[in-house]
């Protein structure tokens, strides 16, 4: 196999997580309680329910790869309750995938300190866009506002051991984050690059499985994409072609399937 192209990946800041997520959502009620947020009147409750309900809404256009919309339901969620962590970082993340990064990163920015899934997702996206020295500040100041303990934190400090070149090092962080269980999936996500910069095509795939059980038990977008680029990146362009054929089949008008599938026509 000649020299292996990066493998670049979509950003996975923003996505609500299997074991982690079903368990903050189980903790919820309490903690928005214990915080004096629980609404105070059925109007409360019902402003809450439309809010939560448009933000599915726009999680559910970033994940038919249909951008342009999310931004748009994103900004009118913002301008009607606020800035929330939730639109915030799927605008981020539908800018990102359309090419528009510094954009992106600025919106990631707006709300940042003390929120850990969109400090994931700031780094990611500058991982991702190969400004490893930017990230490396980052996620010190990042460790200077929160200390060591976030496996959030592990899995970008994880990413840059393994830019480094120290894929033992990358491996043992991956571990340490498995073992912890919050970021579970991420660390499945890093465990996914670290396979195949070690060119183990085979044990990339079924870490890409593991990460995929894991997103709330559905086939997230994210992991499919990393899925087709690690079989381009093994020569197996067919395999590639036909797992991109069958999420446009459930994803007609997604933006980086379609753009991956143009991609591979030539190949």
């Amino acid at each position: 196999m000649g020299k292996r192209r990066k493998i670049k990946n979509p950003p996975l800041g923003w996505r609500a997580k299997g074991r982690e997520g079903r368990a903050r959502r189980e903790r919820a009620p309490e903690e928005a309680g214990r915080r004096g947020q629980m609404p105070g009147s059925m109007d409360d409750v019902r402003a809450n329910m439309e809010r939560v309900v448009e933000e599915a809404q726009v999680n559910n256009l970033n994940r038919q790869g249909m951008f342009e919309e999310a931004i748009r339901l994103a900004d009118e969620i913002i301008s009607k309750y606020g800035p929330r962590t939730m639109p915030l970082m799927a605008k981020a993340d539908a800018l990102f995938r359309l090419g528009r990064q510094d954009e992106a990163l600025a919106v990631s920015g707006q709300q940042m300190e003390g929120e850990d899934q969109i400090e994931y997702q700031h780094a990611d996206m500058l991982y991702q866009m190969d400004r490893i020295d930017e990230m490396d500040r980052f996620c010190s100041e990042w460790e200077a506002r929160s200390g060591q303990g976030d496996p959030y934190l592990w899995v970008n400090r994880g990413r840059l051991l393994l830019k480094a070149g120290d894929t033992e090092g990358a491996a043992a962080t991956a571990q340490k984050t498995l073992d912890h269980g919050e970021a579970y999936d991420y660390a499945c996500t890093l465990m996914v690059d670290i396979e195949a910069a070690r060119s183990n095509t085979a044990k990339a795939l079924e870490w890409c499985e593991e990460a995929d059980d894991g997103f709330d038990s559905m086939s997230t977008n994210d992991v499919r994409l990393m899925q087709i680029n690690i079989l381009r990146e093994s020569g197996d362009v067919k395999g590639a072609r036909d797992l991109c054929a069958r999420m446009l089949a459930k994803f007609p008008r997604h933006h980086s399937f379609l753009a991956l599938m143009d991609e591979m026509g030539t190949e």
